[in-house]
């Protein structure tokens, strides 16, 4: 269940939250929440939704290259999953030149979560996890 106090995004005149988008760059900034592809009771939104992603997706701003083969795999799984055509895309490897990967100390990383970030992380790997089974059609 959904924290009262955690943050939404209105959509279609809907508030949603993180985990109804295929990438959500910063729980605590909506702007990088991109391509809402759930909204809960409303399957002709969803679709919509969902058919407006696929179109704008090669024109959106704030994508990160590494994570949009990931996002069209969300955004293909959710338009298969509601019988809406699509055409499967390849993407080149997305190269991390060495000068940007940073070793991690272990006492860099901060090991205390609250609930509300963990049931996120959660939420968002299942979000991947059944994507991905969309996109095999093992769902």
């Amino acid at each position: 269940m959904r924290d009262k106090m955690s943050k939404t995004k209105r959509v279609g005149g809907v508030d949603l939250s993180p985990d109804c988008f295929c990438y959500a760059g910063s729980l605590d900034d909506t702007k990088t929440w991109l391509f809402p592809i759930l909204v809960r009771s409303n399957e002709t939104l969803t679709v919509n939704l969902i058919k407006n992603g696929i179109a704008r997706f090669d024109v959106t701003k704030g994508l990160p290259d590494s994570e949009r083969a990931n996002v069209w795999y969300a955004l293909f799984g959710a338009a298969r999953s509601h019988s809406i055509p699509i055409e499967r895309r390849e993407f080149p490897a997305v190269e991390v030149p060495m000068a940007e990967i940073k070793a991690v100390e272990l006492n860099e990383v901060d090991p205390v979560l609250t609930d509300a970030e963990i049931s996120a992380i959660i939420a968002d790997a299942d979000r991947r996890a059944d994507a991905v089974l969309r996109v095999l059609g093992l769902e």
